[in-house]
């Protein structure tokens, strides 16, 4: 199982992005990113985790800028890109959470 994610990760930072392979491991990691903000967060399904830490973060939630940097220094190194859970918020998702963060 563990292989799965890491060929997972390596199409998704690797391969071109009009490949077949990358938008499968996009859709499996943006699934699994769902699942554990719903199992281990108690988010809304829908949400992914960037989407509700640069929520809380534009909120004034204190607490939620060393997981922030985490995830964006991440996102920086493998995929260039910078402010991600910024950039990635979901506005039109996460009126479900079951635990709000402020």
């Amino acid at each position: 199982m563990l292989i799965y994610f890491v060929c997972l990760i390596l199409g998704f930072l690797l391969f071109p992005k009009k490949t077949l392979f990358y938008r499968y491991s996009l859709g499996v990691l943006f699934a699994v990113d769902c699942l554990a903000n719903v199992a281990l967060l108690l988010g809304d399904y829908r949400e992914t985790i960037s989407s509700r830490v640069g929520k809380a973060y534009l909120r004034g939630v204190k607490w939620i800028l060393p997981v922030m940097w985490v995830i964006d220094l991440f996102f920086l190194v493998f995929a260039w890109e910078k402010h991600h859970c910024v950039k990635n918020i979901q506005d039109n998702v996460g009126s479900k959470s079951i635990l709000r963060w402020k």
